[in-house]
């Protein structure tokens, strides 16, 4: 069985495997949920994750990635003019992600809900509303997995937001709103830790920031 495998109905090929393949007893299976910074083709970090780990074991076990990104996806309702934008809970990988039996669980949310339509008609309190849901649904599992939220790393300095109108990020919502707001949201889920991606990829440091770029 591949270590690797995509899941999503929109990228499927005639003939393509199951999206979900069987679970190996013999592996430790890893599910994640995210948007396009998860998603995006042989660059993803999924990819990268799992050849960090190819070569490792959990519990004697191998490690296998399913990655059930989706570009466009936000934790809540979406409103772009581009209608690939949609809530994750609405898509075909989060009902897929649900069949996964998963043992370990990391959601990755919050940078397209930044965008000023869909941050503009949600904001703060449809998140808080929203976020938990997908914590408590992967909890919930009969695999009874360990799940991880991770707070999506800063707008880079080398990124411009402002590109056009569809694409337009609050920086202010990326950069200060999200770090603060997910891991409160966590704390209040027993069972979830945090993973600080934007702590990893500079935080608020400039310089460090710019490394990325």
């Amino acid at each position: 069985m591949d270590k690797y495998w995509k899941a999503g109905a929109k990228w499927k090929s005639p003939g393509e495997v199951p999206a979900v393949p069987a679970k190996d007893p013999n592996m430790i299976r890893l599910s994640i949920a995210g948007d396009s910074l998860t998603d995006i083709g042989p660059g993803s970090w999924p990819i990268f994750f799992e050849e960090l780990t190819k070569d490792k074991k959990f519990a004697g076990k191998e490690i296998e990635v399913g990655n059930f990104g989706r570009s466009g996806s936000t934790c809540s309702k979406a409103f772009e003019t581009n209608k690939d934008y949609m809530m994750f809970m609405e898509t075909e990988n989060y009902k897929e992600m649900l069949t996964s039996n998963p043992d370990f669980v990391i959601v990755m949310l919050g940078s397209n809900d930044a965008k000023k339509p869909t941050w503009d008609q949600t904001g703060v309190a449809a998140f808080k509303e929203n976020y938990p849901k997908y914590l408590k649904a992967f909890l919930e599992l009969p695999s009874k997995p360990k799940v991880f939220a991770a707070v999506p790393p800063a707008v880079l300095p080398c990124f411009d937001p402002t590109k056009d109108k569809d694409t337009f990020l609050n920086v202010t919502v990326i950069n200060d709103i999200l770090p603060k707001l997910i891991p409160e949201l966590v704390k209040d889920v027993e069972g979830v830790e945090l993973i600080d991606i934007r702590k990893y990829m500079g935080g608020d440091d400039e310089a460090k920031k710019q490394e990325w770029c």
